[in-house]
């Protein structure tokens, strides 16, 4: 396009797009833009660097938002209505438990789903959301380059990216990973990819999502709020369900089913067993033929984490009967369950019947209900919820500006009522597959002396040692007990420091190959890295001792 074509196209815009959405918020220009109307609507009128930056902001948010900024306000108007006559989404719904399978670590079935979903996984796509800093644990990067452990030092971000190198080894051919990342994370994730070399992975197998906020709302008129210099918009997260609309506007997943790709699983920044237990979710998938399959652990009756549910309503005079399987959050479910007199009792070994989301998600890309169409259809605009903290019992005006939030895991709300949505609950004995950082050292130290997870960087880095150590007892070595030990007032059962590189083994099946026999002492370390191939045969680390295997790409190692 020439430059009169593009001064044209410029023009265009701004009397059909901005121009109206200015009309519509015209309290933002009082002072900043006295005269905006009639500047933009001379040609040629040369604008102030206030109004250009103002201008460029909102026509940014107007492109991002699936539907543009008036389909964004029209549905806060609509929502801030519901939250203020204090409106159920999920009135009328009765909960049961849905599709789905448990599978307890090192029996039949959990090895059988492991072994479908070994190939399963060779033809999948791979999403990481990781928009977050770590902050709140009091570190000042972002929380995919933390350590998952301090043996090595090897971060999140490799981690995931050796994991998705390794399946992709048994596919013989690499495998796509999209990241969506956000405004604060976005400069420090490309600088640690390209200081790394991507891990190994290749440039174009890598895509890179920025996630935009979106407007900050001040009233039940949907109004937008200026930001504090008054020359933009003051804008707030609009939550990781952003995700979807992203990967819908890269194209990807048309690009992946074109691949001959079959599944997409997405997955969080901070919980080192994520791939590992995406093995066994594909094999779940691949035997109930689920268009949508959410990575669950067993929770306890009450405990802080949303649980799956198929929620059914009949119909009325007004509506449809209706049917979707999606997650209830915590403090939802047990109103739910009172108003069809039901309670979130425990199952006779203790845990709920209602499996605990971890937002792990494996959605299938093919298909009338596949991830393709689906994003055709939607433009990924998963359904949005609103949260405001109101001034008063009137709730006419809030406390601070508020905004839309949207989740990744209400994914389902798209899908058709003859969608395939389940479940799939790993359960280990050694180990919660689950073990999140996310919580500062001293709020983890506060979370176990309640009885709690303590899901920060002591308990992950522990809980990942156990992980390890459970599958080498599979090849048949000798593991030596936990050990209870503190770290800043967090304490953790502590087994042999075990650092296994997903290059060694991503399968039981694997490691009942690649380990026979030997031994950890307690307080030992063994580190087993690289993309060679390892075989342990009767190796023995006696305690306090450390052994380390290092292996290039081709190389064969007993």
């Amino acid at each position: 396009m020439d430059a009169e074509a593009l001064h044209s196209e410029a023009e265009r815009r701004i009397k059909e797009v901005t121009i109206p959405l200015f009309e519509e918020q015209a309290h933002l220009f009082v002072d900043v833009w006295p005269t905006w109307k009639a500047d933009l609507s001379q040609p040629g009128r040369q604008l102030t660097a206030d109004q250009l930056q103002l201008l460029g902001q909102i026509e940014t948010l107007d492109g991002k938002y699936v539907g543009g900024l008036r389909a964004y306000r029209a549905n806060a108007v609509e929502l801030l209505r519901a939250s203020a006559a204090g409106e159920n989404p999920l009135e009328g719904f009765r909960p049961s438990v849905p599709l789905g399978e448990t599978l307890v670590a090192h029996g039949d079935a959990y090895r059988a789903a492991e072994r479908a979903g070994i190939e399963a996984a060779q033809r999948c796509a791979f999403v990481l959301v990781a928009g977050g800093l770590g902050e709140r644990l009091g570190y000042g990067g972002i929380k995919v380059g933390l350590p998952t452990e301090s043996t090595t030092g090897c971060c999140y971000l490799r981690h995931y990216v050796e994991a998705i190198l390794a399946i992709g080894d048994r596919a013989g051919r690499p495998l796509p990973l999209a990241i969506m990342l956000s405004g604060d994370t976005d400069a420090p994730t490309r600088a640690l990819l390209k200081k790394e070399g991507n891990f190994g992975m290749r440039d174009e197998d890598l895509t890179l999502m920025v996630q935009d906020k979106v407007p900050s709302i001040v009233d039940g008129g949907g109004r937008f709020a200026l930001a504090k210099d008054g020359r933009s918009l003051e804008t707030k997260p609009h939550g990781h369900g952003d995700v979807h609309a992203l990967v819908a506007a890269h194209g990807l997943a048309d690009k992946w089913l074109a691949a001959g790709l079959e599944r997409v699983f997405f997955f969080q920044d901070t919980n080192a067993f994520a791939l590992r237990s995406c093995v066994a979710n594909c094999g779940v998938s691949a035997k109930l033929d689920l268009d949508y399959n959410s990575s669950c652990v067993a929770r306890k009756p009450g405990e802080a984490i949303g649980a799956i549910c198929r929620l059914d309503r009949p119909a009325t005079d007004a509506e449809d009967a209706r049917a979707l399987t999606l997650n209830v959050e915590y403090n939802q479910l047990a109103p739910l369950l009172a108003s069809v007199g039901e309670a979130d009792d425990p199952t006779p070994s203790g845990a709920s019947r209602f499996p605990g989301n971890i937002n792990q998600l494996l959605i299938k890309l093919g298909g009338d209900d596949g991830y393709a169409a689906v994003l055709q259809r939607t433009g990924g605009a998963v359904p949005e919820f609103v949260n405001p903290k109101y001034a008063d019992e009137t709730k006419t005006s809030f406390k601070k500006p508020t905004r839309l939030e949207c989740m990744m895991q209400d994914y389902p709300k798209l899908l058709s009522s003859n969608a395939k949505v389940g479940f799939t609950v790993l359960e280990r004995a050694a180990v919660r597959e689950y073990s999140p950082v996310k919580n500062a050292t001293a709020d983890g130290a506060a979370k176990v002396r309640a009885g709690l997870a303590g899901a920060c960087p002591a308990t992950g880095e522990a809980d990942l040692y156990a992980f390890n150590c459970d599958l080498l007892s599979v090849g048949g070595m000798d593991v030596a007990p936990a050990e209870r030990r503190t770290f800043l007032d967090v304490p953790v059962d502590l087994r042999p420091r075990a650092c296994l590189s997903p290059f060694f083994g991503l399968t039981e099946d694997d490691f009942e190959r690649c380990v026979r026999g030997g031994s950890l002492g307690a307080g030992s370390s063994l580190v087993v890295e690289g993309r060679g191939s390892v075989v342990l045969e009767d190796v023995h680390v006696r305690a306090g001792s450390a052994l380390r295997v290092t292996t290039g790409p081709g190389t064969k190692l007993v």
